[in-house]
C-alpha cells in the first residue's frame, strides 16, 4: 500500500495550517485504488485519502485547482462536522459557483443562451458517424456556465445541453484517459437508449471501465466495438421496437413535443389497450402522426388548394390539425362524427419510426388527468410493465402541440400549444 500511496503523489500544491494539499495521479488511483475518484476528494467522501489531506487530479486544468479547493475544503468542514454527503456536496458546490461566476471566461459569455455555450464548449469532433459524434469539449466553460459536477465525460442521455446524438470528452484529460472514460459514456449510453436507468448503465459502465484500465489491449476493441454500437444502435431500435408496434404492440417513445403511448392505426386491439391504460374516455379521439403528406390519403383525407398552402407552411411541426376522414376506413378511430387529428411531426428519428410503422395513434404518456411524463421514469412509474417497448428521449419538457380544427374554408384554434397559428 506505500508503494501505491508514493506512485499516486505527483506535487505537494500548498499547506493550509495542518491540512495538505496535493496533486495526485487520478489515473493511477483509478486504476488501482477506486474508479470513484474524479477531479478531486478529501477523507470523508473517500477514505482512502488521508485525513488531513485534499487531492486533486493532475488532469484538472491549473484554472480550475483554486475553484476545486474551495469545494473541497468546505466539504470537509461539513462531513467531519456530521453533515451528511449530499449537505456537504451541495454546500461545497454552492461555494465553487460563486468563485467560477468572478471568472473572466464565465462573464464573456454570460449574455449567451445555453444552446450557444453548448456550441461554444466544443472544440474538437474526434469521432462522427451517421448522426453520431464524439466531442472533446472545454470543460471549464461547461463547468463555469453549464453544469459545474461536469466531470470527465457525459452524453445526451443524461445532460439536457449536449446535443441528440454526442458524447462529450472534457478536455482537461490526458490521451490514455480519454480513451477509458469514453468506453464509459459509450457504454453507459448504449444502455440507457436501449431503456436501462441511468443507475444500471452507470454500473455497467463502471465495471466495464475498470475492465479496461486492467486489460489495456482488449480495451482497444472494447472501444471500436462501443462507438459501432453507438453509432448504428438508432437504427437496430427502430427496426425491433417497430416489429413490436406491427405485432399489435404498444410503445411510449420520445414524439415532437412530449413522451407519447403510441400503437399502430392498424390495430384495433392495441388501441383499445391505449384507451384502457390511459382510463381515457371512449368518447374522445386520438392524435395521429403521419411521416410524410401523402400518409393522408391512407385515411381518405382530401385537401382543397387553400388548404394545401396553409398545412404546408406548418408541417412538418408541432400542429396537430382535425380534418375530415373517410370513418369508413378506421370506424374505430371516429370519435368526433368523421373527422380526425393528425400531425406530421418535424423529428427525423420519429419519422424513420413512422416510415416503419405506418402511421401511430399518439396520446401523451399519462393517465387521463395526470400531467404528462416528463422522462422514462415517470412514464415507467405510470404504466410499469404493462408496455411492450420504452424509448428513452431524455428529459422533455415542451408544450402540446397546437390544436386546430378545419372545416371547409374555416379554422378554428381549439387549443393554443407549442406553434403560433395565424388563422385565416
Amino acid at each position: 500500500m506505500n508503494t501505491i500511496m508514493h506512485k499516486l503523489y505527483v506535487e505537494k500544491y500548498l499547506e493550509i495550517r495542518n491540512l495538505k494539499v496535493f496533486i495526485v495521479d487520478g489515473s493511477y488511483i483509478r486504476k488501482n485504488i477506486s474508479n470513484d475518484f474524479t477531479n478531486f476528494g478529501q477523507h470523508y467522501a473517500l477514505d482512502f485519502i488521508p485525513e488531513n489531506e485534499l487531492w486533486i487530479d493532475k488532469e484538472s486544468n491549473p484554472n480550475e485547482i483554486d475553484y476545486f479547493l474551495k469545494n473541497l475544503i468546505v466539504q470537509r468542514r461539513l462531513m467531519k462536522g456530521g453533515k451528511s454527503f449530499l449537505e456537504a456536496v451541495i454546500s461545497g458546490s454552492e461555494a465553487e459557483k460563486k468563485e467560477r461566476a468572478k471568472s473572466d471566461l464565465a462573464k464573456k459569455v454570460a449574455y449567451l443562451g445555453l444552446n450557444e455555450i453548448a456550441e461554444k464548449s466544443k472544440k474538437e469532433k474526434i469521432f462522427g458517424f451517421f448522426d453520431f459524434s464524439v466531442w472533446i469539449v472545454s470543460g471549464e466553460l461547461v463547468r463555469n456556465s453549464l453544469y459545474i459536477d461536469f466531470t470527465a465525460g457525459g452524453h445526451d442521455r443524461v445532460y439536457d445541453f449536449i446535443p441528440k446524438g454526442e458524447v462529450w470528452i472534457d478536455d482537461d484529460l490526458s490521451g490514455k484517459e480519454i480513451m477509458y472514460v469514453l468506453i464509459h459514456e459509450l457504454h453507459e449510453r448504449r444502455l440507457m437508449i436501449k431503456g436501462r436507468s441511468y443507475v444500471q448503465g452507470h454500473n455497467s459502465a463502471l465495471r466495464v471501465e475498470y475492465f479496461s484500465r486492467k486489460n489495456v489491449f482488449l480495451a482497444w476493441f472494447i472501444l471500436l466495438f462501443e462507438e459501432m454500437m453507438n453509432s448504428f444502435i438508432r437504427k437496430e431500435i427502430i427496426l425491433t421496437n417497430s416489429e413490436a408496434i406491427l405485432a399489435d404492440g404498444i410503445g411510449i417513445i420520445p414524439t415532437d413535443t412530449l413522451y407519447g403511448l403510441v400503437a399502430s392505426v392498424y390495430s384495433e386491439d392495441a388501441i383499445k389497450r391505449i384507451y384502457d391504460l390511459k382510463g381515457r374516455d371512449a368518447d374522445k379521439g386520438l392524435i395521429v402522426l403521419i411521416s410524410s403528406m401523402k400518409d393522408l390519403e391512407i385515411f381518405g383525407i382530401k385537401l382543397t388548394s387553400k388548404m394545401k398552402v396553409f398545412i404546408k407552411k406548418h408541417w412538418p411541426g408541432k400542429l396537430s390539425i382535425i380534418l375530415p376522414f373517410n370513418k369508413d376506413l378506421f370506424p374505430y378511430l371516429d370519435k368526433t362524427n368523421g373527422t380526425l387529428a393528425v400531425r406530421f411531426p418535424d423529428k427525423k428519428d420519429l419519422i424513420k419510426f413512422i416510415k416503419e410503422t405506418g402511421p401511430l395513434v399518439a396520446p401523451s404518456a399519462n393517465p387521463q388527468g395526470m400531467p404528462p411524463a416528463k422522462n422514462i421514469v415517470e412514464a415507467q412509474n405510470y404504466f410499469g410493465n404493462n408496455i411492450d417497448f420504452y424509448l428513452d428521449g431524455g428529459e422533455i419538457d415542451s408544450l402540446p402541440s397546437t390544436l386546430i380544427k378545419i372545416d371547409g374554408e374555416k379554422i378554428s384554434v381549439l387549443r393554443e400549444g407549442a406553434v403560433k397559428v395565424d388563422v385565416i
